[in-house]
């Protein structure tokens, strides 16, 4: 009986003692959670401290209103940089945001803006040079933007300027340059490229900004690795690469190849695409290879021909270039760039009045996708041709007016 009674206090004792230590080791979970919890706020708010906050405030257009005159650049300038920022981790002060408080202070008391939104930095913007022009075959678009950096107590602690063209890296003007840059003209979608152009130009700004606030210590540690993640985390579209090729981008047009290919290495499309993206860059033998392997899978488009012609003028096989333009006019009889191709590689065979009846069916059906730059281009060239064969005179003649009348008619 003593033993048991001994055994059921020892059995009581053992119990308290498991749950005093329950709720010593729970007071001490919740005592660690609690320093946790403190070091997380205290992180928290040596982060707040960090100067993580760009106010983007308003943007100037200097630029001449006669070029993009139905675009509102200042404001298309001031979103891409927004956007460019977006990923890298600042805080995100959207743009309706800023413009009630400093509708409120005056667009320029951006100190106390600053102040309200409780933000360290304040970006503007000027668009500097936003054009637009035709050179021969060439659509040439051309922004510059500078950027301007002001501190919370209103001093510019950074500026920069960014220029980017459309015809960066172009190919000199030679007839088969010249057919090339038929090839890659782009054709009523001059606003197209201009966005497209805007953003690549915000994306240097933004870099560099980026890279500036990382030397200082005075922004997050994100920058060019989390600014290429975002890129490569990017579903991208034949769309994507056609503009990256026009922007001579050769990097993005790379990347964006890449991921195309991986998505569906069988598809046509983005086969020719990656064989403009290599003409592009002076690697014709690869583009050669490229377009052969879209016409394997598709033989029905005319481009892929004439993409295969002109890697075929630039190594030097004229005869196989030939054969290629032929196949291209035999899917379209209106292909511009094969006219072309078929009047030089005429010409190279002492063909003249053959090479002048291409460059004349070039100009025709130039002016009737409104193609005038190229237009002219066959123009000045079947003139060269007229001197040696006097038969081509009066062809001549026919185009010339009829380029007059259509770009009198749309000045009407």
């Amino acid at each position: 009986m003593n033993l048991l009674f001994t055994n059921f206090i020892f059995l009581i004792f053992l119990s308290c003692l498991i749950a005093v230590s329950g709720c010593s080791s729970s007071s001490n979970g919740n005592k660690s959670q609690k320093i946790i919890e403190a070091d997380t706020i205290k992180f928290r708010n040596t982060a707040s401290i960090h100067q993580n906050c760009i106010m983007v405030g308003k943007f100037v257009d200097s630029s001449d209103p006669a070029h993009f005159a139905n675009l509102s650049k200042e404001k298309l300038g001031r979103k891409s940089i927004y956007g460019q920022l977006a990923p890298l981790g600042y805080k995100d002060i959207e743009i309706a945001v800023v413009d009630e408080v400093l509708k409120k202070h005056g667009s320029l008391d951006f100190f106390n803006a600053l102040e309200e939104l409780n933000c360290d930095f304040y970006v503007t913007g000027e668009i500097i040079k936003f054009s637009n022009k035709f050179l021969l075959t060439y659509s040439v678009t051309e922004i510059v933007m500078r950027l301007d950096l002001f501190n919370d107590k209103g001093e510019l602690v950074w500026s920069e300027l960014e220029n980017g063209k459309s015809d960066a890296g172009a190919i000199p003007f030679t007839p088969i340059g010249a057919l090339t840059g038929i090839f890659f003209a782009s054709k009523n979608r001059k606003e197209e490229i201009a966005v497209q152009l805007v953003g690549s130009v915000s994306r240097k700004l933004v870099e560099q900004l980026d890279q500036f606030l990382d030397k200082i210590d005075r922004g997050p540690q994100l920058s060019s690795g989390t600014a290429k993640s975002t890129e490569e985390a990017h579903v991208y579209s034949a769309l994507d690469l056609r503009l990256a090729i026009e922007l001579n981008d050769f990097d993005g047009a790379k990347m964006i190849t890449n991921q195309l290919l991986v998505q569906d290495p069988e598809n046509s499309e983005f086969l020719f695409l990656a064989g403009k993206a290599q003409m592009q860059k002076g690697e014709f033998e690869v583009a050669k290879e490229f377009f052969l392997k879209a016409i394997q899978i598709d033989a029905s488009q005319s481009d892929y021909y004439n993409g295969l012609g002109i890697t075929s003028l630039r190594l030097g096989n004229y005869l196989e270039a030939l054969t290629n333009f032929e196949k291209a006019l035999s899917i379209n009889k209106k292909s511009v760039s094969a006219h072309v191709g078929l009047a030089l590689t005429s010409e190279k065979n002492g063909l003249i009045k053959q090479s002048g009846e291409h460059f004349y069916r070039a100009g025709l059906y130039s002016i009737s996708i409104s193609d005038y730059p190229s237009a002219v281009y066959a123009l000045s060239e079947l003139k060269r041709l007229a001197l040696e064969k006097n038969s081509l005179l009066q062809k001549a003649k026919d185009l010339e007016a009829v380029i007059k009348f259509n770009r009198n008619m749309m000045l009407h």
